[in-house]
């Protein structure tokens, strides 16, 4: 009878994976707070990437709340879960709000004792990840950058001292093409159409065209003029393959992908054969975005599951 109430009445164990994640962006906050008063330079930049981190905070805290208003049966009280999370957020909250101040109150110079406690700040965060990690000893955590793990927040991060882990990072390089027409993020996407890649001067300042604003309108030139192909991508795998490697860890991209809508079919086509062919050369392990939505291998006619051909064959499945 309890094996019948188990499988009915399943427990959601996914929590442990988004506190252990938490866990791991609170410690890249306190290390970036520590970073930021040791080196005590370009104090704005430094507060941004702190603040990139919160957000990302922000994030996992929201998925963990959208988990527990979904879950029937929690793996521990359902109160304690809500607690817990709104804990580790204010954490990385009040370490984003510590940084802000330097900027606000324009902070010339350190006052004794700042960085004893910063330090401190490290340990005790140190102490959150492995506390989770006890909680869950056989779990393998998959940990990415900040800022929607892309490829260049990953080169920032140190491994974990931990041995159960996969490192992972999202492509969506350049965003101006693959997110072109999209409705999120950058405004001026959305004025974004049929930008071709490899990008070219001359597609570039077509396109620009339909993008009122003058600042807007030269970040579509400049993709023109920045070379994105094949060989830019390569180049920008080879980085992170290098980074893995260096740090003896394992790595893969599970995320990369085309918006659909608004782009050229032949050339995003091109584009994920690229990226799929960079990872595979650099050795790392890959899953596109998505199945059937927006950036889809599919898509829904008349009811019927239609697949787009020319995605399976740049993803090498046909």
């Amino acid at each position: 009878m309890t094996g019948l109430l188990q499988r009915l009445l399943p427990r959601e164990e996914g929590f442990f994976d988004l506190f252990r994640k938490q866990a791991e962006n609170i410690n890249r906050g306190s290390e970036a707070f520590l970073k930021l008063l040791l080196h005590y330079t370009g104090v704005p930049e430094q507060v941004q990437n702190i603040k990139a981190i919160e957000h990302a905070g922000d994030e996992i805290t929201h998925q963990t709340f959208r988990m527990l208003n979904k879950t029937f049966i929690t793996p521990f009280d359902r109160e304690d879960i809500h607690e817990l999370c709104s804990t580790m957020d204010d954490v990385i909250d009040l370490i984003d709000a510590a940084a802000s101040r330097f900027v606000l109150y324009r902070v010339e110079s350190l006052r004794v004792g700042t960085l004893d406690l910063a330090r401190v700040l490290v340990s005790a965060t140190k102490e959150l990840a492995a506390a989770i990690r006890e909680g869950a000893p056989r779990h393998t955590i998959i940990a990415a950058g900040a800022r929607w793990s892309d490829d260049d927040d990953l080169v920032f991060q140190e491994p974990l001292r931990d041995p159960n882990v996969i490192y992972d990072f999202h492509f969506y390089e350049p965003h101006i093409f693959t997110h072109q027409g999209a409705t999120w993020s950058a405004y001026y996407w959305h004025w974004l159409r049929a930008l071709k890649y490899p990008s070219s001067p001359e597609s570039a300042e077509r396109v620009a065209q339909l993008v009122p604003d003058e600042v807007d309108r030269l970040q579509v030139i400049r993709y023109g003029r920045d070379h994105w192909d094949a060989a830019r991508i390569e180049s920008e795998m080879k980085q992170a393959a290098e980074w893995a490697r260096r740090r003896g860890v394992p790595l893969v991209c599970n995320e990369f992908g085309v918006y659909r809508e608004y782009v050229e079919p032949e050339d995003r086509a091109l584009w994920l054969h690229d990226v799929r062919t960079a990872l595979e050369h650099n050795g790392i392990g890959w899953a596109m975005w998505d199945y059937s939505g927006s950036f889809g291998v599919v898509t829904k006619k008349d009811g019927k599951t239609v697949t787009d051909e020319g995605v399976l064959r740049a993803l090498g499945m046909k």
